[in-house]
């Protein structure tokens, strides 16, 4: 995976985790091209402002990017590192931001992408 990389945040789960009595977020991605990945992010970890933006608004859509990846791999699912160094390369509606993904996987009858970029 290349740091350059931009994933959108398909969803922001909030979730009870067994480290204490607070909650986590868990939050799933998918790549411009088509790969997915999770995150694990935890509000009492010093990581958490690099994610707090997104975390704070899971009603909003986001491609990010500037994100690796774990070196542990649960269920073999890829797992991003909570410890990128995350960068908002998009922030918009959030079905905007699934349209806009969605449009790299059929033939382009509608420019969602290009009008959401000015490409």
């Amino acid at each position: 995976m290349n740091k350059s990389t931009i994933w959108a945040v398909m969803t922001v789960k909030e979730q009870s985790t067994m480290h204490h009595n607070d909650n986590i977020f868990k939050l799933e991605l998918a790549s411009l091209e088509g790969d997915l990945a999770i995150t694990y992010v935890d509000p009492h970890n010093d990581n958490y402002e690099n994610w707090q933006h997104i975390c704070d608004r899971p009603h909003k859509g986001f491609f990010i990017t500037n994100l690796f990846e774990a070196d542990y791999k649960p269920k073999g699912e890829t797992l991003i590192d909570a410890d990128s160094d995350v960068e908002i390369w998009h922030e918009d509606n959030k079905q905007k931001v699934f349209d806009a993904l969605a449009e790299l996987n059929r033939p382009p009858k509608e420019k969602i992408f290009a009008d959401l970029f000015g490409i």
